[in-house]
């Protein structure tokens, strides 16, 4: 008997591991998340530890480490509830 073309569903799906998403561990996003937080977190330990030539700028520089910091806080609280759930807690 002849064999004619296989159809499309007798290919195995690419993306299609044995472990199901769960059982895979953490996802990309918190990880994506915790490394923008680090990212943020050194730059306002960058801003915050720069001279300033005037009060003003002082001010500046304080508000920017103080919105950088803040950005940390929220990503780093945000990607650690992102990889609980992914973890299938």
């Amino acid at each position: 008997m002849e064999r004619g073309l296989r159809g499309i569903r007798d290919f195995p799906h690419p993306r299609r591991t044995p472990f199901s998403r769960k059982e895979r561990g953490m996802n990309r996003a918190p990880l994506i998340m915790y490394t923008v937080a680090g990212a943020a977190a050194a730059g306002g330990i960058f801003v915050l530890t720069r001279r300033a030539a005037s009060e003003g700028a002082v001010y500046a520089r304080r508000i920017g480490a103080t919105m950088l910091f803040a950005l940390t806080a929220i990503l780093t609280v945000f990607a650690t509830a992102m990889a609980s759930w992914s973890a299938g807690q």
